[in-house]
Parts: C-alpha cells; structure tokens; sequence
C-alpha cells in the first residue's frame, strides 16, 4: 500500500512540474523535464493523507519528534522516580503522625547537623535538575504545539493577520485547534505546582532555645548556691539551681565571643547566659536578670539593645525603659566588646537614689551553658503528592501530543520557506520588503510595530505618479541588530520581570539582615538562619508559607521562558539574515535533495545547554536562599516545651546564596542585553518571526521553486530573464556570491526573493516587487 502510494505521489509531482513548464511561453526553454529531474520521494516524506501505519514511522523516526520522544521519556523518568519515593516514604509508620505543625513527614536525618545540611543541598539541587528537566521540556513541546500548520497560517492571513513561526507564541492559539489549546495550558499550568511546592517538600527543622540571663558581679560565682534559677530563666536571683553550676556544660566565654553567639539570630547551641561584670557589688551580686522568649524575626537579641546609649537622655531613663520590636544588626556593631557597657532595668526610684542617672556596668566575660543541637532534615508527603500529582498530568500529556499530532506543523524558519517556495502565499505578492516595521521612505529609519499587517493589502502608496510605491515596496539597508528580530514588547518583559527578581533579592536581603544578625558566610539552610517575622494567621498556614518561600521559584520559571523565546527569536532572525550574505541549504524537520536535518527546534545547542544549565543554577540558589524553616522551641538542658505555639513555621534566609544569587542573575541579564545589541551584517529585511514577512520573501521566480527549495538557497534579487538559464547547476550555485553574472540581460522585472539560481545585491532607492 506504501509503496503504491509513493509511485502516485511521485508521478503527482512529474504532473505539477509538467503543468509548470506548459503553463507560461516564458518559461518555454525550460520546459521539458527530463527524468534526471524527477523528484526523488524520500521514504520518509508522507504527507498528512497517508495511511496511520505510514504516517506513524514517519513521525516516531525523524525531526522535532524525536526531541519530543525525549521529552516525554524524561517526563515519565521523573514521574516514576518521584513516585518511588513517594511510596518507599509512605510506608513508613511515621506517616500517620502528623507533628504540632499537622505536618505528616518523614525524618531523614536528625541531631547530625552536618549531614542534614549537605544532604539538603544536594537533594535540593537534583530537585532543581529534574524540575528545570520538566520545565524545559514542557516548553519544547508548547512550542510544539503553538507551531501553525501551513493551512492554519493560511486562514490567519485570510484575515489579514500573522502568526509567529519558529517560536513559542500565544498569538498563534487562536488559529490553533481545541486539542492542541488544551494541551499547551495543560502543560503550562501543571508546571506551577511544580515550582511552587517542589524544592519544599524536604525542609529543614531547627531547634532554637530560650534562656535567661544576668549580670552579675564576680563575688556572684563564689556563691555556687546562688548559681542560676529553679526554672528555664534566670529571673529569681532568691533562687538557686545548684545542678547547673555543677554541670560541665557551663563555659566561660570573652566578650567579643559572648556577643557573637548570642546575638547570631536563633540561638541553637546555648542556653542560660551569665554577663559577668568587672565591678563588685558586695551587697547584691546580680545586677540585673530576665529571661527571653523567641521572637521570630528579632531572635533572642533584644536585650543586647540596652548596650546602645540611650536614644534622648533627656526624655528617657535608659533603652531598656522600651520594648523593641526588633534589634538592628547595625546596633551589634556598635558595641565596642573591649569596654562593652551595659545598661541597668532603672525605675523611677533607682533614678532618684541615684540622683538622676542609672548605673552602668562593663562585661568582663560571659558564662554559657551549653547545648545539644537539635536540627532535622524532613520529607513532607502532602507536598510531594501534589508534585506528583502534577508530573503524571505532565507526562500523559505529553503521551498525548506526541499520538496526536498528525500534520506537521511549521517548526523551523526552513519549513517555512520551503513551503511558501512550494506553494506561495498570493497575498503577499509584490510586497518582497515587508519587514516587521517600516522603513520610511524619507528617513530609512526603522519602527518596531508588533502587528503592522493587519490590511497589508491596503497600506497607502506614498508619493505621486511614476515614483509611487508601497512604503516597503523601496530598497532601505539599514543597521540593524539582533534585538530587532524579537518584539520590544517581548524584550521589555524580560527586563520587567528580571528588575522584579533583583529587587526581591535586594528586599529579603535588607529585611533580613536589618532585622537579625546571622552570619553572612552561612549557605543555605542551616541552624544560624535568620529568619523573617510573619503574621500568626500566616505562619500557621502551611501552603501560604511555601507559596512565599517558592515564589521567586515561579519568577525564574516565567525568566526561562522568556529567554527561551527571546533567544529563540534572535537566533532565528540571525538564521534568516545569513540567506541574504551566503548561498545555504534549508534546515527542516523533514529534510529532502539536499535540505540539512534539523537537530533542534529554532535554539541551537549551544546557547540551550547553557541556558537550561544557568536555569537550574539559579533555581538552586534560590532554593538556598529563602526557603522553608520550621523552629522547635527547647529549654535549658534540653527540654521540649508542650505548648503548640513553640513550633513555628516560617521562611529561612541565606545571604550568602542571595548575594551569589544576585550577581548571576545579573551577569545573565548583562549578557542577554549584550547579544540583543551585536549588529547585523545587512543581508535581508528583518522579519522576525513574522509569517507575513517571511512568505513576501518567497515568490522567487525560479521555474521550478519546488525543486529549488530542496537546494541551497540565497536571496537576493531575482530577474524574468532568470529564467530562461534553465535548472541551476553545481556550477552555477557558489557560496558567498552577490553579483555572479558578468553580462547581465536586460531585466523584465525587479523581485527580491529567494533563488537556487545566482542572484544579485538589492540596489539602494529600488522599487523592488
């Protein structure tokens, strides 16, 4: 059945050319067609109307399908290793029972904070791999899916309209069919919870404790009775709590390390605080003593605020006289831990015994208890459900699309051409300039104009008489450059959301450090994270604190994208203008003669390996800089508190990732700006992705434009007397050439177009048709 079909199919072909040759006394010298020129019918060329059994190993076998067989082996990869460990982990006992949070997780690692941390960042990193993986392969099958048919683009130009070709657009959807609509938002929103939840589906708990502390004067750590207190706070000086000073924990601390252990946000490996004094105070040893509570977004630091002077000494008795929501780092810094001062609790008697100043006192040294550290590394199984969920919609739409389609659509700029080449588009005739934008007559200068086609047919001539002509109807080379070739509106929305992504960096960096004083060589979760105050209805939401620890997650997706498109724009434009330096054969899905097989849709390899790789970089160290934390709450010697408001979720930073984080996002926007700026070589008007304009440039007037299209191609200028030379030879066809003939005929006509036959350079001010 195959085999008859492709004899009719080719003895159609013999027919169209015969019809070619006998249809216009132009073309009379080359007319007969002799069975060299025959076109050979590639075992791989079935068109649409094929059997299903043909038309299935013409899809499975070659091209863009391929890539998408790929995609979709990765999709499902993916699918089954999450679902795996979704299942290994939900056979654990601990999965019917939840923690204070209502959290139901699964305990990797707990108490070996080394380990907890550097699996974090690996786990996290294959996270990004694999869902970087699904993005991008959800976006080459959207693209995909976008790609118009030849009789889709047809009915937009019926209208007037264009599609985008070569890239992925939403303008095309609505020339696109039902199915095809579906499958394209199918994939785009199954990526969302993707992003969203994924990178928090294994998170991090921290154990942070509170303390007490005092100041005491030295003759206080001779009298071991007095040491500490009965309860979790040194706040009852009456009290003693003999078993701590006995214990070898205690440690004796300078200064300058008292003030960095306590003052590094969440305190994680200390406890009850002795500030010991250089002055004595005979009658009463302890000075003053309170103890501290955890303060999301402020730690345990508050009290470190009373070692600033006070604000106005003439209105106010001491710092200590108000209660700070937060206590600045830039206060840390302050300090002068040689002669670090501290301020007493003075009330209005003290004030007057005291003849209207309260006391000072210097710290010598520091006694900390010290504590276990608690930190776990923790698999949530209601979030990894979710992304589970989302993967297996991923992947069987992908099975799907990849059954269905049937009709190849207009993948590459050389599908494109050739079948405009093969059957072109009439209402695009004589207008072989149309470009993206105009150039003005006058001035030559160049307007971008995201739909300028809307009645291509009608645009008004400018000037009067003889020298009347459509505005792209004259011969303008200008200079122009590779951010030409994508809209300024597309271009705008990169800058747009990548000013959005370095501002929130900028914003969590500044909160977080103005509000804590964790240390800047931290990477990634770890036990001295910082961390950000959220409201009590929001931290008591589970899913509202992922969305904001992931939401820059989505932010880089939407950035991927983007560049995706717009790199895919550039790259195609850049393609499109070398028809017009050199002679080069068309790169197609579907190759035939000596069309070049297309091993990747519009975005060569070597910018999409390194866009897709600096995408998983920078999703990575997102996910190491704000990220979900969850705080348990202990007591000196290590006891958990019973009190369910001592668990606390809320989002973690790092501003080590988010300063390395920063300067790659920018160094990517710097170098994405600076492509968009390299010039063109003059070679063909710019088109864009723009169908209009690429179907104006193929009414070539090559007798044979089927034949020709399976040829190297250039554009240039074709001449009426073209044709009577007959079918190009090897001979005839030479790389580089702009003006191969020497006695050049008197022309019929002026078109610039493409041509397997030798052509000549556009001259400037030239009505061209």
């Amino acid at each position: 059945m195959i085999s008859d079909f492709l004899r009719a199919n080719a003895s159609k072909k013999m027919m169209r050319v015969a019809f070619a040759d006998t249809s216009s006394s132009d073309f009379s010298s080359s007319a007969r067609v002799s069975s060299k020129e025959t076109f050979e019918v590639q075992q791989h060329q079935v068109p649409s109307s094929t059997p299903a059994s043909a038309r299935l190993s013409w899809t499975i076998a070659f091209g863009w399908r391929r890539g998408l067989l790929g995609c979709l082996i990765l999709a499902w990869a993916i699918l089954i290793l999450n679902l795996t460990v979704f299942l290994i982990a939900y056979r654990d006992p601990s999965f019917s029972v939840p923690d204070r949070r209502g959290i139901r997780a699964l305990t990797l690692v707990s108490n070996d904070c080394v380990k907890a941390k550097r699996l974090s960042v690996g786990f996290h990193a294959l996270i990004n791999i694999m869902a970087t993986g699904l993005l991008a392969a959800s976006n080459y099958t959207m693209q995909i899916m976008a790609a118009p048919t030849r009789s889709e683009v047809d009915a937009a130009h019926a209208e007037s309209k264009f599609v985008d070709l070569g890239i992925s657009s939403l303008r095309n959807l609505r020339y696109i069919p039902l199915p095809r609509q579906v499958i394209f938002w199918t994939l785009a929103f199954s990526s969302l919870p993707i992003h969203l939840f994924y990178n928090s589906a294994l998170f991090s708990t921290v154990g942070a404790y509170e303390y007490g502390f005092a100041a005491v004067s030295p003759s206080y750590l001779s009298q071991s009775s007095q040491m500490g207190t009965t309860n979790s706070n040194i706040d009852s000086p009456e009290t003693a709590r003999r078993e701590l000073w006995s214990d070898p924990p205690w440690r004796n601390l300078t200064a300058s390390e008292c003030l960095q252990e306590y003052s590094g946000g969440l305190v994680t490996s200390s406890g009850d605080l002795l500030l010991v004094t250089r002055e004595e105070n005979s009658a009463n040893p302890i000075w003053w003593s309170n103890g501290t509570s955890i303060e999301i977004g402020s730690g345990t630091t508050n009290w470190i605020c009373r070692s600033v002077p006070p604000l106005d000494t003439s209105n106010a008795l001491s710092t200590s006289d108000y209660e700070w929501d937060s206590c600045p780092s830039s206060f840390f810094r302050r300090i002068d831990t040689s002669q670090w001062t501290f301020n007493t609790r003075c009330g209005p008697s003290s004030y007057h015994s005291n003849n209207g100043a309260c006391p000072w006192f210097t710290v010598d040294y520091c006694m900390s208890h010290a504590e276990e550290q608690h930190c776990q590394l923790k698999f949530s199984y209601s979030i990894m459900l979710v992304v589970v969920a989302a993967g297996a919609i991923k992947a069987v739409t992908m099975t799907v699309a990849f059954f269905t389609i049937s009709t190849p659509p207009l993948i590459t700029v050389g599908d494109a051409i050739a079948s405009f080449l093969q059957r072109p588009d009439e209402r695009t005739t004589s207008a072989s300039l149309c470009t993206t934008g105009l150039h003005l007559v006058k001035t030559g200068r160049y307007y971008d104009n995201d739909s300028p086609f809307r009645a291509i047919h009608n645009l008004p001539r400018q000037g009067s008489g003889n020298d009347a002509a459509y505005p792209f109807g004259r011969w303008f080379p200008g200079q122009f450059r590779w951010h030409d070739n994508v809209s300024h509106r597309r271009f705008g929305s990169v800058n747009a959301i990548s000013a959005v992504i370095i501002s929130a960096c900028i914003f969590w960096t500044v909160l977080g450090k103005y509000t804590d004083n964790a240390d800047l060589s931290n990477f990634g979760p770890g036990l001295a994270v910082p961390t950000i105050r959220l409201n009590d209805s929001v931290s008591s939401n589970i899913l509202t604190v992922v969305f904001l620890a992931n939401f820059m997650q989505l932010l880089f997706s939407l950035v991927y994208l983007q560049l995706n498109s717009l790199f895919t724009g550039m790259l195609m434009g850049h393609e499109w203008n070398s028809f017009g330096i050199s002679r080069r054969p068309l790169r197609v899905s579907f190759p035939q003669g000596q069309q070049t097989r297309t091993t990747f849709l519009s975005l060569p390899y070597r910018f999409a390996v390194p866009l897709i790789t600096c995408s998983i970089l920078l999703h990575w160290l997102a996910s190491e800089s704000v990220f979900l934390v969850c705080i348990d709450i202990f007591r000196t010697g290590g006891r958990r508190t019973s009190e369910p408001s001592d668990s606390i979720t809320t989002i973690g930073l790092s501003y080590l990732a988010l300063l390395i984080l920063t300067a790659v996002f920018c160094i990517l926007v710097i170098f994405t700006n600076v492509v968009g700026m390299l010039a063109l070589e003059p070679g063909i008007p710019v088109v864009s992705t723009c169908s209009l304009g690429i179907a104006a440039a193929c009414h070539t007037l090559d007798p044979d434009p089927w034949k020709s299209s399976e040829m190297p191609l250039m554009w240039g200028v074709n001449t009426l007397a073209y044709a009577e030379r007959g079918s190009p030879s090897e001979d005839q066809i030479t790389q580089n050439s702009r003006d191969e003939t020497k006695d050049k005929p008197k022309l019929c006509s002026r078109r610039l177009a493409f041509s397997a036959y030798p052509v000549s350079k556009p001259e400037i001010n030239i009505t061209y048709i």
